[in-house]
């Protein structure tokens, strides 16, 4: 069979139950009700059946009902509640909660299955039924799928696995659609993942099993692979077509005498959406402001909330690009500006050069402290008509911003309208008062390579890579949302035996057990998966922070990246990351009791949803933010997006920092002792975040937190002497149009001249 043709039988019996029920839609009437079921078995000693508490889907027209077996065999009854006045019922085996689309249901082939001596994984024998509503009540379930008889003799090895894979990309498990019909037909789905290859995997595995594929004819045969505990493997290429068709045993025949060779792949391929760089730096002025010289205008996190043009000046006044902003079209107040993230108690010092034809030009610092919002005003410093003193000419200001308990400020410039006015901008600067500290600048950004992968099991269709240098030299991987050798998983952890991220990163093996991949299942209710974001090493044992999400993430219209992040905390290894459990306590950050963030953030309000740590003079300090990614897109955003950024918190090592109740926060004021303390605009930080790396660069004794950018579209880079800040403004890292769209760093070294060495992920 072809899955085009399929899918066209799909598609046509979904446009006649459609119209059919258009014409009949009768009022659910919800009654309980049994069906007896009979199932059809491929025989040649596979029969398939069900075991009591078994569940199957019944879709009456209106919705899906769940039906429980009364009873064991190829024959039994199920009962449950469904609507009496349907005109017809149609079921799945196993149960699945999917509504119907198009007239099909999606439902999943397991990719790895369940090893049973001569049986198969029951939840891999998919199988529908179709009955009208006629006053019979029995379910003649037709097998959908074909069935793969292989049997292994190898009594001087522990297998773990049995794969078959398909030479020429046709699908053999993932994601399928059966459609619901008088004859159920099935197709693989062309939106979600499918796989390849199929597997059934146990502890040792010695005897007849049977697998369960997709039924269809493989042009360019298969390959068959057989692998031991340790991950040496055998295996087979039949380059002969073969159909494997549907309700039918297909003989692989018996694997006996083979000799396992360990897994090193002689032509090793690569890990998908990632990049091996290394950042070089030099001293440079400190700016608070976020591209004050606008030298990657329209880049920058400035914002005109009016009509103006604004453009970049030919004759700039200092640097590469000026801001000019023509005020004589439209009318108004015009006022560029800036978010920054400031500290309570310093006095700053803002400076700018101007060039105008108007003396209705001004520029001005506004303090906001923490009980007054942005919308609501704020004491304001700031040179306003008298400010150009000689017109059309470059104008040099220096302001001084008073002490106050604020923790966020508005940098503003911009002109009065007139008729055939403007006014220009450059080198827009706010520093500490007296504040002689070197910041940093990038010198260079190179690319390394990727990660190889030098194992037999492909990977693909992964979200991010977190790295980290384990306790005995190694470097160690783990991997979100990655299809791994045909498995599909949450997350998955490999290792590389060469620890250097200098001379390359290479994937030598995968973390498995029985042949499976482990991975970190989720300690939370309603969760759909766990992502790792952070990994590191502490006396003898290895700590992962990750994040809760109830369901995939989204983007938004305005390029906002939603994440429905539930709770974050932390996993526990105590053999380099192989396996994993979670704290005694149980305790994770979860969302904050308050408002001011809906209705952005619908699911949580955590302010270390996502995080980074360094351990730094027996404290480990942790940066985080609310989940997602976000960008300052200025008049189009509330204060409640446009005013985040980051938040800290610090733990002495010598207290169990998996808990949150022993760390203490910053609440941009103070350090305190609850998450509830920090006042809603403390961040270390404002306009955007996302996934982050904090580094303590001991050349220049600086910390770094390096993150995407939406609005700069690349990775950027921020730095401070103190972890409480004050924070310089966003610098470019790396452009999207050079390097792909990169994302969530990962840093693994620091060397001797500053230079960091980090993975990026990236974005297809």
């Amino acid at each position: 069979m072809k899955t085009s043709r399929l899918f066209i039988a799909i598609a046509a019996c979904a446009a006649a139950v459609a119209c059919q029920e258009e014409v009949e839609d009768r009022t659910a009437d919800p009654v309980e009700m049994t069906f007896d079921a009979t199932i059809e078995s491929p025989g040649a000693g596979l029969e398939l059946g069900w075991s009591t508490g078994d569940a199957i889907s019944v879709y009456d027209g209106k919705k899906v009902n769940e039906f429980i077996a009364q009873g064991s065999g190829s024959s039994t009854s199920f009962a449950g509640i469904a609507n009496k006045k349907a005109e017809q019922f149609v079921a799945i085996n196993p149960y699945t909660d999917k509504e119907r689309y198009l007239g099909a249901v999606e439902t999943q082939i397991p990719s790895v299955q369940a090893a049973v001596k001569n049986g198969v994984d029951a939840s891999a024998s998919i199988a529908a039924a179709y009955v009208r509503n006629e006053g019979s009540k029995v379910l003649n379930f037709k097998n959908m799928l074909a069935y793969l008889k292989v049997s292994v003799n190898q009594p001087d090895e522990q297998i773990v696995k049995i794969q078959v894979s398909s030479t020429k990309g046709e699908v053999l498990a993932g994601y399928v659609n059966v459609g619901l019909f008088e004859e159920p037909v099935i197709a693989g789905s062309t939106t979600k993942a499918t796989s390849t290859s199929v597997a059934v995997t146990g502890e040792d595995l010695d005897g007849t099993y049977y697998i369960a594929v997709m039924p269809q004819v493989l042009e360019g045969g298969y390959e068959i692979t057989i692998t031991d505990a340790e991950d040496s493997r055998w295996s087979e290429v039949v380059s002969a077509p073969v159909e494997f068709k549907r309700n039918e045993i297909t003989d692989l025949g018996t694997i006996s005498g083979k000799t396992l060779d360990p897994a090193v792949n002689p032509n090793p391929t690569t890990v998908v959406k990632n990049v091996i760089l290394k950042a070089s730096f030099q001293e440079g002025e400190f700016n608070m402001v976020d591209d004050g010289g606008f030298e990657y205008w329209p880049r920058t996190t400035w914002a005109l909330p009016g009509g103006a043009e604004v453009s970049l000046y030919d004759k700039p006044i200092s640097g590469k690009n000026t801001i000019k902003i023509d005020v004589s079209k439209n009318g108004g107040w015009w006022p560029m500006f800036n978010v920054v993230a400031i500290r309570a108690g310093l006095e700053y010092t803002y400076e700018t050069t101007v060039n105008s034809n108007t003396p209705h030009t001004y520029t001005y610092v506004q303090r906001y402290r923490p009980d007054v919002r942005s919308e609501l005003g704020g004491p304001a410093y700031y040179k306003d008509w008298s400010l150009v003193e000689f017109l059309d000419q470059p104008n040099h200001f220096v302001i001084d911003v008073p002490v106050a308990s604020s923790v966020i400020a508005d940098v503003g410039t911009g002109a009065w309208w007139d008729a055939d006015r403007y006014c220009y901008f450059d080198d827009v600067k706010l520093y500490p008062k007296g504040y002689d500290k070197k910041s940093m600048d990038l010198k260079a950004i190179e690319t390394k390579g990727q990660i190889s992968n030098t194992t037999f099991d492909a990977i693909s269709g992964m979200d991010r890579v977190v790295a980290w240098n384990t306790l005995d030299g190694d470097v160690n991987f783990v991997f979100s949302k990655p299809t791994i050798g045909g498995q599909s998983v949450d997350n998955a952890f490999a290792t590389c035996l060469d620890g250097d991220i200098t001379t390359g990163l290479a994937v030598n093996k995968y973390f498995k057990k029985n042949g499976s991949l482990i991975t970190l299942k989720s300690p939370v209710a309603g969760v759909s998966s766990i992502v790792p974001d952070a990994v590191f090493t502490y006396n003898g044992k290895t700590y992962m922070h990750y994040y809760a999400e109830t369901a995939p993430g989204y983007w938004r219209d305005d390029a906002a990246y939603i994440m429905n992040i539930v709770a974050s905390g932390f996993a526990i290894s105590e053999d380099n990351g192989k396996t994993w459990t979670l704290p005694s306590h149980n305790k994770m950050w979860t969302p904050i009791n308050t408002a001011n963030y809906a209705p952005y953030f619908p699911n949580s309000y955590n302010y270390f949803a996502q995080a980074s740590f360094v351990q730094k003079d027996g404290v480990i300090y942790m940066i985080g933010c609310l989940p997602g990614r976000f960008r300052a897109t200025g008049g189009t955003l509330g204060w409640k997006e446009r005013e985040r950024g980051y938040y800290c918190a610090k733990c002495d090592l010598t207290k169990d920092f998996t808990n949150p109740d022993n760390w203490q926060y910053w609440n941009g004021l103070t350090w305190v002792n609850t998450q509830d303390e920090i006042l809603v605009d403390a961040t270390l930080t404002a306009n955007d975040w996302s996934e982050m790396q904090l580094v303590w660069n001991p050349k220049f004794k600086r910390w770094m937190m390096i993150y995407r950018s939406e609005q700069m579209a690349g990775l950027v880079y921020r730095d401070s002497d103190v972890i409480e800040g004050p924070w310089s403004g966003v610098k470019l890292l790396t452009k999207d149009e050079e390097l792909g769209k990169c994302f969530a760093p990962s840093v693994l070294k620091v060397d001797d001249n500053g230079d960091i060495w980090f993975i990026a992920s990236q974005v297809e």
